[in-house]
């Protein structure tokens, strides 16, 4: 595996407002290498399902800390042996994301990541929180096993459902369900 590379290539964005803090977009290439944001999405549920095999998007993160939050989808990404990149743009609340397909590609996994990344708003290298900013966010926190679970290595989904807060959060399940639920890959 690669170290996923970080804070390299800043990429010059044009967007019609400030977004929130944990928002996300996708875009369309003008003028070169400018990207044009047409909309900002605040619901990680209505973003999910366009982030299906998507190359590259935008999310809004707290001033100054897109290096957190690469810093702390690195440790995610090394415990899964995946690889994403993360950059800057001129905007010091906006970094873009290229994704790896591994989690674009399965609906879980794109719910899940959505999640991961506003946990990462909350991560601080100084402070070394990663697992205090793990569980920040409600949704994680209220899925925690299913969590610990998924990073441990049973990243395989058996159920039908396509998103982690519709089979975690809002169905109550116990622990055996959901070691059902996620398995080893084969």
């Amino acid at each position: 595996m690669t170290q996923n590379r970080m804070f390299n290539d800043r990429l010059y964005i044009s967007t019609p407002y400030r977004p929130e803090a944990g928002s996300f977009a996708k875009y369309k290439k003008f003028d070169g290498d400018k990207y044009k944001i047409i909309q900002w999405h605040y619901c990680r549920d209505i973003f999910h399902p366009q982030l299906y095999n998507l190359d590259l998007f935008f999310f809004s993160h707290d001033p100054n800390k897109g290096h957190c939050v690469a810093s702390f989808m690195e440790k995610i990404e090394y415990k899964l042996n995946i690889d994403s990149e993360y950059g800057p743009t001129q905007r010091k609340s906006i970094m873009w994301i290229r994704p790896s397909r591994w989690w674009t590609i399965r609906p879980m996994r794109r719910s899940l990541y959505t999640i991961l990344l506003r946990c990462a708003n909350n991560y601080s290298p100084k402070k070394n929180n990663f697992e205090e900013a793990l569980f920040s966010d409600p949704y994680a926190n209220a899925t925690k096993y299913a969590i610990e679970r998924f990073l441990s290595g049973y990243t395989a989904y058996t159920g039908t459902k396509k998103g982690w807060l519709d089979q975690f959060y809002e169905t109550k399940i116990d622990k055996n369900t959901i070691d059902s639920l996620l398995v080893e890959p084969i």
